[in-house]
């Protein structure tokens, strides 16, 4: 289970910077004439990363398990920090770097760091570039978005990078459209309050790449390849360990596909190799439960109800345990809930447990006595300039 933090806990009931899902809470901008509108230039921001990224948008990198993501967004780092080129073919804008790193220990990302800098012959600059390392403390994107922007909003960060982004989702369910789009909405709210782009990873979907579009290549819900203002796919070519990538731009022109290989510690550019030339991969198709034997995961349980339910995560190691196709798991779910054989409780922080209908309900009778009330956490309105 993620450990949360206590200190993280104290300094969020301090910052004013936790909207969540109400939007009552900030004050929108005024609309606007068109004509008054047009009348005045609106600056485009830099572009952070030349034709892929401007500065205050966010930008998802996919790619497969393995495939050196924390390699790339470390070089990525360093060589905006620096004002260096990245993949010896994009041009970066010099700006201040936050990489937020939640899966490798400290000592491994100083190292990759002293490879990558010394390959790429950059001197890390002081305040340039700022690592957060919190491996060990994963809590909910609700949790530490917010901490990240009131630790940041005034630092003048160009770039934002968090790494691995499934880390923050907590039980948020990857295959679901609404709890992907909160979490993307949150990530936003990061570029608005500190003006930074924000660059984040997610990983390929099971299967062959090779027989999908590139932004259909990620794993779980659509909205990960549609949101973003920027995405950049990285899918392996049959020479090893080279990669094609390519680009999906919303602000941008298109960018011709091309490949890298991977020269330890860096990835270089390689334009001998066919970016077309993709590699394929075979999976054998897992079978996907009936709704009866997913039914008959769910227990009763008279004297402890919430043992008796499920939180997404749990449900798909139930299937993974099984052998089952975890991917179906959320259609089954939502079918048997619409069916009124199961029952989805819907927590804090968009936690969801999933039971048996008088589960459920037990559950949640409990859950009303055990709290208490008059007690509310302290939340300060912000307000945006319109």
């Amino acid at each position: 289970m993620p450990v949360t933090l206590d200190p993280l806990e104290d300094e969020l009931a301090e910052t004013d910077v936790h909207k969540g899902d109400n939007a009552t809470q900030t004050e929108l901008p005024p609309w606007t004439d068109a004509a008054k509108f047009c009348a005045t230039e609106i600056q485009t921001p830099p572009e952070i990363i030349q034709g892929i990224l401007h500065k205050g948008l966010k930008m998802v990198v996919g790619g497969s398990s393995k495939a050196h993501k924390s390699w790339l967004f470390l070089d990525l780092a360093l060589a905006v920090s620096a004002g260096k080129p990245w993949l010896g073919k994009f041009e970066t804008t010099l700006a201040k770097v936050l990489y937020v790193n939640f899966e490798l220990p400290a000592w491994a990302i100083q190292k990759r760091l002293r490879e990558i800098a010394k390959a790429r012959a950059i001197s890390i600059a002081p305040e340039t570039l700022t690592i957060w390392n919190l491996r060990g403390y994963a809590a909910p994107y609700q949790h530490l978005l917010p901490l990240i922007i009131e630790r940041a909003k005034a630092q003048g960060f160009g770039l934002i990078i968090l790494d691995p982004s499934y880390k923050l989702l907590g039980d948020a369910d990857e295959n679901s459209a609404s709890d992907i789009a909160r979490f993307l909405n949150e990530i936003e709210t990061v570029t608005v309050e500190t003006g930074a782009a924000v660059a984040f990873s997610a990983h390929f979907a099971k299967g062959n790449p090779s027989a999908k579009e590139a932004m259909d290549r990620i794993s779980g819900s659509g909205v990960f390849a549609r949101d973003p203002d920027s995405i950049l796919i990285f899918t392996a070519l049959k020479t090893p360990e080279a990669l094609a990538v390519d680009a999906v731009l919303r602000t941008l022109p298109p960018q011709r596909s091309f490949a890298i290989q991977w020269r330890s510690p860096v990835f270089e550019l390689a334009e001998d190799l066919d970016p077309a030339d993709l590699k394929e991969t075979r999976r054998t198709a897992k079978p996907v439960p009936s709704a009866e034997q997913v039914l008959a995961l769910f227990k009763t349980d008279a004297v402890n109800p919430r043992a008796a339910l499920l939180t997404a995560v749990e449900l798909r190691a139930q299937f993974d345990t099984r052998g089952w196709d975890r991917i179906a798991a959320p259609a089954i779910r939502d079918r048997l809930e619409a069916d009124g054989k199961l029952k989805v409780h819907h927590g804090a922080y968009n936690t969801k447990l999933t039971g048996l209908p008088a589960m459920v309900d037990a559950f949640e009778k409990q859950l009303s006595k055990t709290r208490k009330p008059g007690r509310k956490k302290r939340r300060k309105k912000i307000k945006r300039k319109g």
